[in-house]
């Protein structure tokens, strides 16, 4: 039985435009622990219908972030970081239960991917644009980055020995600019809300290998369309 101190970190609901819920059809999927075999959590196993909302609820997101300064954006990102800092010892027990990994390897990669959002955090205020020399005199090209719309990536799936670490590298990246997580990818999610990142800046939508082939179809769709 895990003894975390903040309980709420361990989750069985995806996390859709701001708000904890279960798979439309009811569907779930154990998470277990594989030196035991104890199962730790029935997670929610979303389907296409699931992860379209996710994606509309992102895309209805995205425009007040999008507005946001890169000052604005770092600040809350600074807020995640300093969340899994904090919770490490817990986000550390997740890992090692539902891995199998140590539990001194575990607190180390929660580090080292906390260390991905601080870093993105800081690197996004000096995102700078650019000038382009051209073949004539008279014109000249200027680049401007800025955010363009939702991103979907497939994080790592069920005995990744790396999914926290990777979780927090790709979402890092976006934020500053789904997934079918595990318990400890979930606790990214609760960081995420409780950093006051609003809505669905970062929805998180577990599948067990039933539904995974057909989530990524549509999230590669919504990558095609104008989503």
């Amino acid at each position: 039985m895990l003894k975390l101190d903040n309980n709420a970190l361990l989750r069985d609901a995806a996390y859709i435009d701001g708000e904890w819920r279960s798979a439309r059809s009811g569907a779930r999927f154990a998470v277990k622990n594989p030196a035991t075999g104890d199962v730790i959590a029935e997670i929610a196993d979303l389907a296409e219908e699931d992860v379209r909302e996710a994606i509309e609820a992102a895309h209805r997101a995205w425009g007040p972030w999008r507005a946001k300064t890169a000052k604005e954006r770092a600040v809350l990102m600074r807020r995640w970081y300093e969340l899994m800092i904090a919770a490490q010892d817990d986000l550390a027990q997740l890992m090692t239960a539902e891995q199998g990994k140590p539990l001194a390897e575990s607190k180390g990669e929660v580090v080292y991917g906390a260390s991905f959002i601080e870093w993105f955090a800081e690197e996004g205020k000096r995102i700078y644009g650019d000038v382009i020399p051209t073949i004539g005199s008279d014109r000249r090209l200027v680049v401007v980055k800025q955010p363009v719309g939702v991103t979907a990536a497939n994080t790592a799936s069920g005995g990744s020995p790396r999914a926290t670490s990777v979780a927090s590298r790709r979402s890092a990246a976006w934020v500053s600019a789904s997934s079918r997580s595990l318990c400890s990818a979930w606790a990214l999610a609760i960081a995420v809300a409780a950093s006051s990142m609003k809505s669905a800046i970062r929805d998180s939508v577990p599948a067990g290998k039933s539904s995974w082939s057909s989530i990524r179809a549509t999230s590669a769709a919504a990558a095609n369309s104008d989503h």
